[in-house]
């Protein structure tokens, strides 16, 4: 998804609606923060990684907008 079909997508809908992000394992976690990285995209082929990667901006075939939730107070993430 691009800034674009976001935003056109979010204006659909009603603004105090909560955005929220897959959990770990099962349920949602909040929106912490939304962040610019610089990735590799497909950058990884094992099934259990997501298929881009973080990297410098040298290197970065794109910089993506990230969204990170709020994180388990229970768990490492």
């Amino acid at each position: 998804m691009t800034v674009q079909e976001l935003i056109d997508t979010l204006k659909k809908h009603d603004p105090t609606q909560r955005v929220i992000v897959n959990g770990y394992e099962g349920g949602f976690h909040d929106i912490k923060d939304v962040e610019f990285l610089p990735i590799k995209l497909d950058d990884w082929d094992s099934w259990y990684y997501g298929p881009h990667e973080q990297t410098s901006h040298e290197d970065a075939t794109e910089i993506a907008l990230l969204i990170t939730r709020v994180p388990n107070p229970n768990s490492r993430d």
